[in-house]
């Protein structure tokens, strides 16, 4: 039976779109009927590349984890295990239907095989501590990356892009601002820094510089981060953040692109970037609701705020913590203070002009 599945396993490869899918699904469902698990294992990940390309993230997850399990027990090549690592622990708690236990279980059960593998903890930590930011666990974000910073300390890890832009978001949420621009800026100038590094990068510093006033940079990361961004597969939660910051500063050309996106994040399984979408859309509905009323725009605004505060209160019950909460609240006030200013700086303009 073995044999007939290596065939079977070499075929389905030479296929191609829905075609490869299918014969993949199938014979994933021999394989497990058989109990034929080293071939499952290689099935499953065949699967996730094809899923990963039809963004069917919840799908994606559901084998990995699987293949995480059959690691454990047999040991098979965990190179495959480790390269997606970093794919899923980024997209594992922005989907509905994945437990909490799912999760705590996955984040213990890759330090296992990280350790069984015997490679450095380093990708593991970063990406541990980049999930618990995300979800609001602060103390243990924190702690975690400290020992992120231990394992790192290795002269490689420190060209790596992706790792220094953490390091300088690190730096910006505990106020230590200095450090955080020094840091992030020389990942700017593109030293032994790849593209997706700036993909990743340039829309996430986007929110600190907007903090700092520091216009030339937020205008720059915003242009340049969307034109990394742009067209890319997978890269919607970056667009999300862009906006964000967008639709305080220019509201009318945040809804141009709002329109020009709304259907990739309508049919995305990603939550976390919806919920980020559904922000820029509760702050356009502030900006320009009186300019919409009446219109079609301002229905699909109104329901992807409804969509917003759906996710919000599952998210925030399945992580335990207002994490998704404060970042609207955290939007809400940065609007409401940019938008003061404006006022006032207007009255002052005009009070200016009336004493000439």
């Amino acid at each position: 039976m073995k044999l007939e599945i290596k065939q079977m396993y070499q075929k389905s490869l030479k296929l191609k779109a829905e075609e490869k899918v299918d014969s993949l699904e199938k014979l994933l469902i021999i394989c497990e009927d058989t109990e034929e698990h080293s071939y499952g294992y290689l099935t499953r990940f065949e699967l996730i590349k094809e899923y990963k390309q039809l963004n069917k993230i919840y799908s994606a997850i559901k084998l990995y984890l699987a293949n995480v399990h059959v690691f454990l027990e047999y040991r098979f090549n965990s190179k495959p295990l480790l390269d997606s690592y970093s794919w899923v622990a980024k997209h594992i708690d922005s989907v509905f239907n994945i437990k909490q236990k799912e999760i705590t279980d996955f984040f213990n059960h890759m330090k296992n095989v990280y350790e069984i593998s015997g490679y450095s903890l380093r990708s593991y930590y970063q990406e541990h501590y980049n999930y618990l930011m995300r979800v609001g666990r602060w103390e243990e974000g924190f702690a975690t990356y400290s020992r992120w910073m231990v394992e790192s300390r290795d002269e490689s890890s420190q060209s790596i892009g992706q790792e220094e832009s953490d390091r300088a978001f690190y730096y910006f949420n505990v106020g230590d601002y200095d450090n955080g621009k020094y840091v992030f800026e020389a990942v700017k100038k593109g030293i032994d820094c790849p593209p997706g590094t700036r993909t990743y990068a340039y829309p996430r510093a986007v929110r600190y510089y907007f903090e700092l006033k520091d216009w030339e940079m937020t205008t720059y990361l915003m242009q340049r981060g969307y034109e990394y961004t742009k067209g890319k597969s997978g890269a919607i939660e970056e667009v999300a953040e862009i906006m964000k910051s967008l639709t305080i500063l220019n509201p009318k050309i945040a809804l141009k692109l709002w329109e020009k996106h709304h259907y990739s994040f309508s049919g995305s399984e990603n939550k976390r970037a919806k919920h980020s979408f559904g922000i820029s859309s509760y702050l356009l509905e502030k900006s320009l609701g009186a300019h919409l009323a009446g219109s079609y725009k301002l229905k699909k605004l109104e329901r992807n705020v409804q969509e917003m505060y759906e996710i919000q209160e599952y998210m925030d019950q399945r992580n335990g913590t207002d994490a998704y909460h404060e970042e609207l609240m955290y939007w809400e006030e940065i609007w409401g203070n940019y938008n003061k200013r404006r006022k006032n700086k207007k009255l002052q303009q005009m009070k200016s002009e009336g004493e000439k």
